[in-house]
């Protein structure tokens, strides 16, 4: 139950700091607190459901906060993105994984920074890279690798179906908060499924 109230607390916190810098670009998301609430609660139920670790837990929260942002706006906002990392990153030295985390932050952020500068920024964005390393701090470096390299295949697999079915066009940007929430709980979903450990 603790579990579930301080998620919903992070996501309401996370949310409330993602509208104030969207009002500051002239955006409006059409949330209110209640509506993180819910974002919190499904996360914080998904969560309790797999076993997963307090560090993933406030990952997982993050994830699906920005993951609505994104896929509202097209933002994900630098205040969201440093609250969550700190945050992770905090609850993992708690749990005396400071170490890996930070590693691993550093690794998945740097790896999708890499595909930002080669491709010049055309598809990916750089909020798209900050959170990345929010993914990175969740599952250590192996984990956020793997979790980033879902998260494209799920998003390719996507927008090759919209192709087809003829809603976009070769060639334009997408959001990608929604798909790295994705491959982080097909990242999930996998270690529940082979070894019943969510790590």
């Amino acid at each position: 139950m603790a579990k579930i109230v301080l998620s919903i607390g992070w996501a309401v916190l996370l949310g409330v700091l993602a509208q104030h810098a969207a009002r500051r670009r002239g955006l409006d998301l059409h949330a209110a607190p209640a509506y993180w609430a819910a974002t919190g609660t499904i996360a914080a139920l998904a969560a309790a459901t797999s076993c997963v670790t307090p560090t993933t837990d406030a990952a997982l929260v993050v994830l699906a906060v920005a993951a609505v942002v994104d896929a509202q706006s097209g933002f994900i906002f630098d205040p969201l993105v440093a609250a969550g990392l700190t945050g992770v990153l905090v609850v993992a030295e708690l749990e005396g994984t400071g170490a890996s985390s930070l590693m691993g932050g550093a690794i998945a952020g740097g790896a999708v920074y890499l595909i930002w500068a080669i491709t010049l920024g055309r598809g990916i964005g750089l909020g798209d890279v900050k959170l990345a390393a929010v993914v990175g701090a969740a599952f250590g470096p192996i984990g956020g690798i793997s979790a980033i390299g879902l998260s494209f295949i799920v998003g390719a697999a996507i927008a090759i179906g919209q192709i087809i079915a003829g809603k976009t066009r070769f060639g334009s940007s997408i959001r990608f908060g929604p798909y790295l929430l994705a491959g982080s709980v097909c990242l999930l979903a996998y270690h529940r499924l082979s070894d019943g450990v969510i790590r």
